[in-house]
Parts: structure tokens; C-alpha cells; sequence
């Protein structure tokens, strides 16, 4: 008993492969789109003042500083902290690095930032 191959055909239409590489395209340009830039609204410049609130270590502070022109906020104890284009929540994760990887000797803290003026 011989085997024979069965052929399928499958029911495409004519355009149909035109209209599915159409769709992937608009799809991946949605999900691209989902990735937005910073908004300038709520992301930090440079001239904006930030309250930096630290709370959890031996002497709790508050520590208010400018946004150079570089981007950056100075810190006490570690210096430059990139701050332009993040948003107060992204730069508190930033400042939490910033104070626990050199150091060592904090293990762990509080800092909350906000904006306190826009220029």
C-alpha cells in the first residue's frame, strides 16, 4: 500500500497576505507608540528646584537644589545626580542608588522629591 502526500489548500484570497503584513505593521507601530517620551510637564529640567526629603538615617534632612544646566542635582556626600528628563520618582530611585552602592553604611532609607519651582 502505497502512501500518497495529501496537498492543502488553504483559502487565501487574493491581497489577504498584503492586509496581515499590514496589521503587524500597524500593531508594532501602536505598541511602539505605548513607550512615550518624557512629558515635560511632570519630567524635571534644568532650572527646576527640587526638594529632596530623606527620612530613615541618623539625622534626617532636607535638601533643596537647582537643576543645572547639565541635568544634574548636587548632592551631599556623593555629588552629581542626573535629574533632567526623570520624573520625581525616577530620580528618587536614582538618589536611592546614588547613597547605597558607595557607602555601604546605609542599608536602607527614605527619600521623597518634589518639584518646588519651575523656571
Amino acid at each position: 500500500m502505497a502512501l500518497r502526500a495529501k496537498t492543502l489548500k488553504a483559502n487565501v484570497l487574493p491581497g489577504d497576505g498584503m492586509k496581515r503584513y499590514a496589521m503587524a505593521i500597524l500593531s508594532m507601530a501602536f505598541i511602539a507608540g505605548c513607550a512615550s517620551p518624557p512629558n515635560p510637564k511632570t519630567s524635571l529640567q534644568p532650572g527646576d528646584v527640587v526638594s529632596v526629603d530623606f527620612r530613615g538615617i541618623p539625622t534626617p534632612e532636607t535638601h533643596t537644589s537647582t537643576i543645572n544646566p547639565g541635568g544634574n542635582i548636587t548632592l551631599p556626600y556623593v555629588g552629581n545626580v542626573g535629574a533632567s528628563g526623570k520624573t520625581p520618582a525616577e530620580l528618587e530611585v536614582e538618589i536611592k542608588k546614588a547613597f547605597l552602592e558607595p557607602s555601604g553604611w546605609i542599608k536602607s532609607f527614605d527619600v521623597n522629591v518634589s518639584r518646588v519651582d519651575r523656571q
